[in-house]
C-alpha cells in the first residue's frame, strides 16, 4: 500500500501485513490468502464486513470489524479437534487482528491522511460535511476503538 496525499505528493509506505489489514478495511473487503505467523495458521477467503462510526461528541472513530474465513493450513501446538482448542485459536486471531488494525490507522493518523475516505461520515442529512483541514484536524487526535470478531471454519480438506 502506497499512502498518497492530494496532488500525488507521497506521504507514506507500509509493509506487507499493513497492507493486508488495508484491504480488509478498504473497498476490497476481501484475501484470497492470510498467513498470521504468531499463530503458525494460513487463512483462505477471508472477507470482512466493516461498519465505521464517527463520534465527534467523544472524539472517537469506532471500526467494528466481522470477519469470515477458514483455515487452510496450522502447524501450531493446539488441537483443533478440541472445541476449546478451536475457540482459544478464533480469540487470539481476533486479538492480532485488533491490534494490527488499530496499528494501521494510527499510522494513517501520525501521517494525517485518510485513504478510507472516514471524514466522509461526518455528514449528516441536513448538515454539510467537515471540511478536509477540519477532519484531518480531527482525525489525527481522535481515539481509536476497534472491535474484531471471526467466524472461522475449521481447516479445509
Amino acid at each position: 500500500m502506497i499512502i498518497k496525499k492530494t496532488l500525488g505528493k507521497l506521504k507514506g509506505g507500509s509493509d506487507k501485513y499493513q497492507d493486508q489489514f488495508f484491504q480488509l478495511l478498504n473497498n476490497y473487503h476481501f484475501l484470497k490468502n492470510m498467513i498470521i505467523t504468531p499463530f503458525d495458521v494460513s487463512l483462505g477467503e477471508v472477507r470482512s464486513h466493516v461498519t465505521t462510526h464517527v463520534n465527534l461528541n467523544d472524539h472517537t472513530v469506532s471500526f467494528r470489524i466481522h470477519y469470515t474465513g477458514r483455515i487452510d493450513e496450522y502447524r501450531g501446538t493446539k488441537d483443533l479437534n478440541r472445541q476449546a482448542s478451536f475457540y482459544e485459536l478464533v480469540d487470539e486471531i481476533e486479538g492480532y487482528m485488533e491490534e494490527g488494525t488499530v496499528s494501521l490507522l494510527e499510522k494513517l493518523q501520525e501521517l494525517k491522511v485518510d485513504p478510507l475516505e472516514i471524514g466522509g461520515q461526518t455528514m449528516a442529512p441536513t448538515s454539510k460535511p467537515m471540511s478536509e483541514e477540519d477532519w484531518i484536524k480531527f482525525w489525527e487526535s481522535a481515539k481509536i476503538k476497534v472491535d474484531c470478531y471471526f467466524k472461522l471454519e475449521p481447516l479445509s480438506i
